[in-house]
């Protein structure tokens, strides 16, 4: 998306039929994206089982990744401008997200100031921690963190 001079935000819904977002406008500064769709019996045809999808945005200062990325392999390529991250993404039991795919989006932000993880995320890390894997987290350089979960009765015995 460079053709765009006067878009300062991007907003993607239950979005698919493309592998790569490549943003060059220098105004856009947000970018929100929520629940990738896999086109109907599609979603083996992208790389085996899980569907690749590649951002490129240099000039980003706040991206949001929520929802269901089911079978989604997210890469974050340039984001050298980003500032905030929300990694609130969903997954469940019966379609967890590879953990290897949670360790590399970790490592794609850690120029961001503040970082906001699903409870889920630090389930993965714990995991990978306990299996003695080397996770480079930039949990650790960023100034805010936040941790969002659900507390319900049933979370306490």
């Amino acid at each position: 998306m460079s053709n765009c001079p006067q878009l300062k935000s991007l907003k993607l819904q239950e979005f698919c039929g493309f592998n790569r977002l490549h943003m060059t406008s220098p105004k856009c500064r947000r970018l929100h994206l929520i629940h990738h769709s896999h086109p109907c019996g599609d979603w083996y045809s992208f790389e085996g089982d899980i569907c690749c999808f590649k951002i490129v945005a240099p000039h980003i200062e706040h991206l949001t990744i929520s929802g269901v990325f089911n079978h989604t392999k997210i890469k974050l390529g340039d984001l050298s401008s980003l500032k905030h991250a929300n990694l609130d993404l969903v997954c469940d039991e019966f379609n967890e997200m590879d953990e290897y795919i949670v360790k590399d989006l970790l490592v794609s932000v850690p120029c961001a100031n503040e970082l906001i993880l699903s409870s889920w995320f630090i389930k993965v890390i714990s995991n990978l921690m306990l299996e003695g894997e080397n996770v480079s987290l930039p949990l650790l350089e960023c100034r805010w963190l936040t941790i969002t979960f659900c507390i319900s009765k049933l979370s306490f015995p």
